[in-house]
């Protein structure tokens, strides 16, 4: 069999031998493919809209980001205090109006992932992937 590849930095033919099970196995799968392309290609409305819609709410948009500004502030309050509380302890374990203020050090966390990649490179980490995250990001 061969296998012609081309791309504007370059092309290559590659030869192999014809494997009938490899065959059995994919041109179904690549038939249904190219069926599915065929039919995608009568409807091509749905690929070339655009990826982003554009919505306006000015209302909207201006509380989402007042909400964001106070949120920002009061993380840069709550920091500016425990700055202080930190400095009103002197380096001890303190109670300072019923807050205990203690300095913590942790082991830093191992790399599992760089680990399995020194390790047992090659290795297949696909059947220990855990369930995908769906989330909205907003900038």
């Amino acid at each position: 069999m061969y296998f012609y590849q081309w791309s504007a930095y370059g092309d290559k033919l590659e030869t192999y031998p014809l494997d009938q099970d490899w065959l059995a196995e994919n041109i179904p799968k690549l038939k249904a493919f190219y069926d599915d392309f065929l039919v995608e290609c009568k409807n091509p409305d749905k690929h070339l809209a655009p990826l982003v819609s554009n919505v306006k709410s000015d209302k909207l948009a201006l509380a989402y980001n007042i909400a964001k500004s106070h949120l920002e502030l009061a993380k840069q309050a709550v920091e500016d205090a425990k700055s202080d509380l930190i400095h009103l302890a002197d380096g001890k374990k303190c109670n300072i109006s019923g807050l205990l203020v203690s300095p913590v050090e942790k082991k830093g966390s191992v790399s599992y992932a760089k680990a399995i990649k020194d390790l047992l490179p090659g290795a297949d980490l696909e059947p220990y992937r855990g369930k995908s995250t769906s989330y909205w990001l907003i900038k």
